[in-house]
């Protein structure tokens, strides 16, 4: 794969939006740490063949977190059988780290079929392993293989550099690659992300073309055809972390199980919480709910705009929690109850009981928690839950699929016989949690200034990240409360002077992206734009009138200059000496900077570009130049 700076030259030609991973990141940086702590294994069992001790593994368990030592010889077959399994296992884990290799659970497990005997028992091992080193399964290059489905306006490159368009005929989806072959994606202009429980309702969608019919704008579909495996959180989780500002949302069943495979795309799975980079914190449920079944019968129930004193008065009387202003499917107007629920089995209610344990007494997001055990609550109290297809009589959400005109409603995409299935944007406006601007230190904001100007790339990424999980923000607002306190400079201030493209790159990555990136659309200075807060941030002027272009415009730095435009900063803001970044760059001699301006005045200016606009103010900074230079002497 090229490195990030041939990447950065590839996004100047396009606004689409794109994530791409290190060169270095497909080698796994654990690589030396994993490869030791097997060797170490190995090592302990030479030495104890040698001296004719008993060989053993240690072993940590997922569930009782305590160490082990699976021993060989053993008295008993089951253990011998599990040590020499663990071993051809670590075997040849420790041979793939050693070539650079990726090796996928099934494969090990085809390796000796009657030593493993199942798949679940080799998947199992591997994470056990993986557990005893205090790593996730990804350190020791062994995958599983990938069941998620996509279907959308997204395009996947892989390693070898061919391109997996997801847009596909029919209503079957592509196969999600693994996330260790991908190099880039370019998710294009899409506007929204829907994670689907069910295989079936996610192709009934597909094949209505939903993802490219919807009113609200391209989006992408994924499922992983019931509870999610991990390679498909990591896919979504490397788009969330990439794309903070794509909304995504969670259809799945009303009943115990489609809330816990809800949580699991949110929190991780708690047999894997040594995995990383497998949670998509701001995925929002959008039902079908509680209201969404049973309709009136929910009148009972406190108010969904309940304020915090009956919000307190309904926690402590411990009957119904009432949840935050919830999205609902069925919000348009009043209806019917669908007669189509089922009643809770033994298993439910065992489950919704043990979901209730965990979610209630969580200390983060907890108007959120509150939500999820209102429902488990009416669950267990109505005894009663139902499948996504009973929201549609026929059993088929892709046949009632009907488009509405009105553009302010956020999903239109089922429409059912007898009430409109919409989810308006003043819902989901209410159940985004209020938030509040970052609360950074001095000696935070000096950190990221220090380490954008300085082109540190993960140690900013990482702060940010840490930074934004604190304040529950993203990394945009991050960025956005991140200024010098004297000069008023920003990360992006700092990255374009110093002509750190890559930097620039990682910053923008975090920004929302306007419908229509262009240098046509920045051409107004940022006080008349569109409203995008990607040009608000981008063309942030610090205490002396300059902003990110102009900084780069002085260093000559045409790369980010080129940059910078593609993604909307306007080249006509003045500085307090009146100075366009233009300017900057002529009066310091940046005369391929300057050429640039002027092959793209008329995209750059408009209607301006008639009345001479940039090339005719360069021609009257050549003749001033000229002149000063005559009467120097």
């Amino acid at each position: 794969m090229e490195g990030l700076s041939n990447y950065s030259s590839s996004a100047l030609n396009s606004s689409q939006p794109h994530f791409m991973l290190h060169q270095d990141s497909r080698r796994n940086p654990q690589t030396g740490v994993t490869i030791s702590k097997i060797e170490e294994i190995l090592v302990a069992n030479i030495d104890a063949l040698k001296e004719a001790r008993v060989l053993t593994i240690p072993l940590r368990s997922r569930r009782t977190d305590k160490v082990q030592l699976v021993r060989f010889p053993s008295s008993r077959n089951t253990e011998a059988n599990k040590f020499t399994a663990l071993l051809q296992i670590l075997h040849l884990s420790h041979e793939a780290l050693v070539a650079g290799t990726i090796i996928t659970k099934r494969g090990i497990y085809y390796q000796n079929p009657e030593l493993f005997r199942s798949q679940q028992y080799v998947d199992e091992l591997v994470d056990d392993v993986a557990f005893t080193f205090g790593l996730g399964r990804d350190a020791l290059n062994i995958v599983a293989a990938s069941k998620g489905l996509i279907a959308g306006a997204i395009s996947v490159t892989v390693n070898n550099g061919s391109t997996l368009y997801c847009n596909p005929d029919g209503g079957q989806g592509i196969l999600l690659p693994n996330i260790h072959s991908i190099s880039s994606v370019n998710i294009g202009t899409t506007k929204w992300l829907l994670v689907i429980e069910k295989e079936a309702t996610f192709r009934g969608l597909v094949a209505s073309r939903y993802h490219e019919n919807s009113t609200v704008g391209p989006g992408i579909l994924v499922t992983a055809k019931g509870y999610p495996d991990l390679s498909t959180r990591q896919f979504l989780h490397q788009l969330h972390t990439s794309f903070p500002i794509l909304p995504m949302y969670g259809l799945v069943d009303f009943d115990p199980d489609g809330v816990k495979i809800m949580l699991t795309y949110k929190n991780g799975s708690r047999s894997l919480q040594h995995e990383e980079n497998a949670t998509l914190n701001r995925l929002f449920w959008i039902g079908p709910r509680s209201n969404d079944i049973l309709g009136d019968q929910l009148r009972v129930l406190p108010s969904a705009n309940a304020d915090e004193n009956s919000l307190a008065n309904h926690t402590s009387s411990r009957r119904f929690l009432s949840p935050q202003s919830s999205i609902s499917l069925c919000r348009a107007r009043e209806f019917s109850p669908v007669d189509v629920t089922l009643p809770l089995k033994a298993t439910d209610r065992r489950l919704a009981m043990r979901l209730l344990s965990a979610t209630i007494g969580r200390d983060d997001q907890f108007i959120e928690s509150l939500d999820y055990v209102r429902e488990l609550q009416v669950m267990l109290v109505l005894n009663t839950k139902a499948e996504i297809q009973a929201v549609d009589e026929a059993g088929d959400l892709a046949t009632c699929a009907t488009p509405v005109s009105d553009t302010s409603q956020i999903w239109t995409h089922i429409q059912q016989r007898h009430w409109p299935i919409i989810i308006h944007l003043k819902d989901l406006e209410e159940a985004e949690p209020k938030k509040m601007a970052p609360s950074l230190s001095e000696e935070e904001i000096d950190d990221l200034i220090y380490l954008a100007r300085t082109g540190d790339d993960a140690d900013l990424t990482e702060m940010l990240q840490q930074l934004a999980t604190r304040d529950t923000a993203t990394a945009a607002d991050i960025l956005a409360a991140a200024r010098e306190e004297q000069t008023k400079a920003t990360c992006l201030h700092m990255a374009a002077a110093n002509g750190h493209a890559r930097t620039v790159t990682l910053i923008l990555s975090y920004l929302p992206v306007p419908a229509k990136a262009s240098v046509k659309a920045a051409a107004a200075p940022a006080s008349e734009g569109a409203g995008s807060a990607e040009v608000a941030y981008i063309d942030v002027q610090n205490s002396f009138g300059n902003t990110a272009l102009h900084w780069a415009c002085l260093g000559g730095h045409l790369d980010i200059v080129k940059l910078l435009l593609s993604r909307g900063a306007s080249p006509a803001i003045a500085n307090d000496k009146d100075q366009i970044p233009l300017d900057l760059a002529a009066f310091n001699n940046h005369m391929h900077v300057v050429d640039h301006f002027l092959a793209q005045s008329k995209d750059l200016e408009g209607d301006n570009a008639q009345e001479g606009g940039l090339a005719k103010e360069t021609e009257e900074l050549d003749m001033t130049e000229d002149k000063n230079a005559g009467s120097g002497g």
